[in-house]
This record gives structure tokens, sequence and C-alpha cells, in this order.
């Protein structure tokens, strides 16, 4: 199903609008989205992590810890547009999958850096939505994310230059 919806005949926002409506009807899932990952050109993971995100925030009770996975995947893109929709998918799921998120914490510390405002502020809020979960409260990981807002706060411009 995942191949008929990417068609490259049909126009990314009707991708979209299907793969949205797809996922919610339960007509497809993330395990067949995540089969194919390595045949997806650019412009299909942008489509697809755009209704990941869309179902992610209105309906999070259809997901599962699988989404998390795929996302995963895709975190550090050289595709700002994909990378944005990734970080605000897992905000959007971080509260209810808890214990899946420890990779994707070590991933987003690991490689806190960006040259775009828009997403350094992006990944900092998914950063905040995680570190407040009862799991990491008091952590190291919790110090980190606060030294990188107090870090953003002194720097006019919202980049962080360290």
């Amino acid at each position: 199903m995942i191949n008929e919806l990417l068609d490259q005949k049909i126009k990314d926002e009707e991708k979209k609008h299907l793969l949205v409506k797809a996922l919610k009807d339960n007509q497809l899932h993330i395990d067949e989205i995540s089969k194919h990952k390595d045949s997806y050109l650019d412009k299909d993971v942008q489509v697809i992590v755009e209704a990941l995100n869309e179902v992610s925030y209105a309906h999070p009770e259809i997901t599962n810890s699988s989404w998390l996975s795929f996302l995963k995947t895709y975190i550090n893109s050289s595709n700002n547009h994909i990378k944005r929709n990734v970080l605000l998918a897992i905000g959007n799921l971080s509260s209810l999958y808890p214990n899946n998120l420890d990779g994707i914490l070590k991933t987003l510390l690991t490689h806190y850096k960006e040259t775009n405002k828009e997403l350094q502020l992006v990944k900092y809020d998914t950063l905040t939505k995680i570190i407040r979960l009862d799991k990491y409260k008091d952590s190291s990981y919790e110090k980190q994310v606060k030294e990188i807002g107090e870090a953003l706060v002194a720097n006019s411009s919202g980049l962080l230059n360290f």
C-alpha cells in the first residue's frame, strides 16, 4: 500500500493527506512503512514524516513505539524539513513511550548543534519534552539540557556557539 500512496503522479500534499487517512483508518502501519525505508527518495521521506508528525499530534493513541524507531532513522537527516518533522513527532510521542527514548536522547545531545535557528529551537523543545519525564528528572541528561537552554538564552542570535 505504501508504494501506491507514494506514486510519483500524486502531488505531495495529496500524498500526505492519503498517508494520514490510511494511518488513521488503520489501513497502513508503521511496520510496512519501515520495511521499505531503504527505497524511499528524500521527497518521499519528507511526506512520510510530515504525515507521521500530523498523526502523532492529533491521534497519538494509534501510534506505537515502532514509530520512534522509524523516526530515529532520520533524526540526523541532512534535509532540515525532514529533521524538523522528525523532531516534532518525537516530541509528540515522548510522553507515551518514555522507555524508548534513551538512544534518541543520546543522539540529540551528541548532535545538538545546528546552523538553522528554528531547527535548533525545535530540537531544544523536543529535548525539554523528554527530560520533563519522570525517568529523566535529576539525571545528567537534564543537566545537559538545562545548560543548552542557558546557552540559548545567553546568545541573542539563538544559535549555540559552544
